[in-house]
């Protein structure tokens, strides 16, 4: 259980204690100021302080006064705040305006700073270290991570841009999920973000096909490269899925669903270790680029791949062809809702010429049959073969740029 002080409006905290359920974090007081704040962590010793955005000005004082205490900022804030702490490499970190949002990301970093909160006693692995599962041997190094530049000596924590994680899912399936997932990515990596594409459709892993990742048994498995979540099963970990995610194509960098042969169903991983390794890519250096990260998820949320997933979502994608789809994707979210599956945005993706009514935003793609034939068989994006690209638009709308 990690311990946090909260500062700010009544509201803004009263939000905060209503959004602890689903965390594991406990607010230990209140602060109305600066003063009060400092006081309470000079007095608790907290893991971390939260406040809002309007509080940045100040952050800077908060931290000079209680040096080892990490601060987090949720909410918008501006350019000049944000270079001043990178210049000083002050410890705060910007979060989630979204009061939940911002405590899953706070529980997150707590748990990335303690290694031994992430790292299974049967496996573990380090750079350029033969990696051993239970039963095989893999004989093969892991590339080293790519060095961190850190504005400061003295602070040795990762520099992540808060961004946003889209889910593509549906409870249908299909590979119209997976060429969303696909073509959006294709198309964030093409104006310049940071994207990793993670493919957690461990049933239907029809992406490592389009990224030629080998379906071939774990003993003849040679390099990094092809490497996956299948490869692994119970034994990967999030340190170890950070060092497998290579750029396969496109600019994209993948985290494969990896080899199948040899390896009936879906290993059994832990629910919190799949949300780990989806909140240790999501903390990856990104260069100061903007950044996105997408998930590819299987319809049956009942796995704990998908759950993950969708609980980890900020946004989420739904492709839809038809009417009956479009129902069942209803029920489905009420039965999410249900589970406490809360992003901040849902976006129907609407294939074809299908019309519709929803509470939800719908973005529209041409479903070109002979061009989507086209595609697959030429191993090149739908997107590249259109004249007017609509998932520039769906870009647009899922991460509001």
């Amino acid at each position: 259980m990690f311990t946090i002080i909260v500062g700010g409006s009544h509201d803004f905290i009263k939000e905060c204690r209503e959004s602890t359920e689903n965390v594991d974090i406990k607010i230990l007081k209140e602060a109305s100021s600066i003063e009060d704040a400092v006081s309470l962590i000079q007095k608790l010793v907290p893991h971390a302080v939260l406040i809002p955005g309007e509080w940045a000005p100040k952050a800077a004082s908060l931290v000079n006064k209680c040096r080892n205490t990490k601060i987090f900022v949720s909410g918008g804030i501006e350019k000049s705040w944000r270079d001043e702490w990178d210049e000083k490499g002050l410890p705060v970190f910007i979060v989630s305006g979204k009061t939940y949002k911002a405590l899953m990301d706070i529980e997150a970093h707590l748990k990335f700073s303690c290694p031994t909160n992430f790292q299974p006693e049967e496996f573990s692995v380090k750079n350029n270290e033969e990696i051993s599962c239970k039963d095989n041997k893999i004989k093969f190094k892991i590339p080293k991570l790519p060095k961190i530049q850190l504005s400061h000596s003295q602070n040795k924590e990762i520099r992540y841009i808060s961004h946003h994680i889209i889910v593509v899912w549906s409870p249908v399936g299909g590979s119209i999920k997976s060429t969303t997932s696909l073509n959006l990515a294709v198309t964030a990596a093409g104006r310049g973000f940071d994207t990793t594409l993670i493919n957690f459709d461990l049933a239907c892993p029809i992406l490592d096909k389009w990224f030629k990742i080998p379906n071939t048994t774990l003993d003849k498995v040679k390099d990094a490269r092809g490497v996956g979540i299948m490869t692994f099963g119970v034994d990967l970990n999030p340190d170890l899925a950070a060092k497998i995610l290579i750029d396969y194509g496109w600019g994209i960098k993948y985290l494969p669903a990896g080899n199948k042969l040899g390896n009936i169903g879906t290993p059994d991983i832990e629910l919190s270790t799949l949300e780990q390794v989806i909140q240790r890519i999501y903390r990856r250096e990104v260069n100061s680029q903007p950044a996105v990260t997408i998930i590819d998820a299987s319809s049956m949320f009942e796995l704990p791949t998908t759950y993950a997933a969708l609980r980890s979502s900020s946004i989420l994608l739904i492709p839809v062809v038809n009417k009956q789809e479009h129902e069942l994707v209803n029920e489905q979210l009420a039965e999410l809702k249900r589970l406490k599956v809360k992003p901040t945005k849902i976006i129907e993706v609407v294939w074809g010429d299908l019309n519709v009514r929803s509470k939800n935003t719908q973005v529209k793609i041409p479903y070109l049959a002979e061009t989507l034939y086209q595609s697959s068989n030429q191993r090149k994006p739908y997107c590249y073969l259109l004249d007017e690209s609509p998932f520039e638009k769906l870009l647009e709308v899922a991460t509001g740029g």
